[in-house]
């Protein structure tokens, strides 16, 4: 259950990032870096 909502709060937390222009050197990057914030907001 806990995975569900750390996977929903890091797509919302790539969205906002993609709206706001943040960039990554690579896509493994942005998703570790969505899903690390995801689990520090849990």
């Amino acid at each position: 259950m806990t995975i569900e909502f750390k996977n929903d709060i890091a797509k919302g937390l790539q969205e906002y990032g993609d709206m706001h222009g943040y960039s990554f050197s690579s896509i493994a990057e942005k998703e570790q870096f969505y899903s690390d914030m995801a689990w520090g907001g849990l």
